[in-house]
């Protein structure tokens, strides 16, 4: 592969060859397309490289130690220093990615918990199936009920 040197290129041609780069990418649709895209433009090297920078990122801001990412990434703590650097200098980027990437994982959690009660909440969808416990339910609930009025009548 030949090597590329952006130094070679006047200014203005780098930033068009850099906006139709960023235009390419903000064209994607979904994640399907997303991936075909980038499988289709980077190497499963650099793929990997990019997919641990935003990881390392994620962790620098969302609080962990040097220490902790090293362990958890198998990363060099200098590779961690470069990232954390450009979260430092800029890193607007990052941070919104970051943002929406936290926010999009909260929501699928929240999803999957919401869909694990909905299945708590089976004997109210099928209540043939649950009459039994339900009708003793009922009764247990009656009792109270009459107690209650009894101790205000007395």
């Amino acid at each position: 592969m030949v090597r590329y040197n952006p130094w070679k290129l006047t200014d203005r041609e780098r930033r068009n060859l850099l906006a139709v780069f960023y235009k390419s990418a903000t064209m994607i649709e979904d994640y399907e397309e997303s991936k075909q895209f980038f499988r289709d433009l980077l190497t499963v090297k650099e793929r990997a490289m990019l997919a641990r920078r935003l990881q390392i990122a994620t962790m620098l801001v969302t609080g962990f130690t040097y220490r902790e990412i090293s362990d958890r990434l198998r990363v060099a703590k200098d590779t961690i220093a470069r990232v954390q650097k450009w979260l430092n200098s800029g890193g607007d980027g990052y941070r919104k990615i970051i943002k929406k990437l936290l926010d999009y994982e909260k929501n699928k959690l929240k999803e999957e918990i919401k869909r694990r009660s909905e299945g708590r909440s089976i004997k109210k969808r099928y209540p043939q199936y649950y009459w039994p416990e339900l009708l003793i339910k009922e009764i247990g609930e009656f009792a109270n009920k009459r107690k209650k009025f009894k101790s205000i009548d007395e």
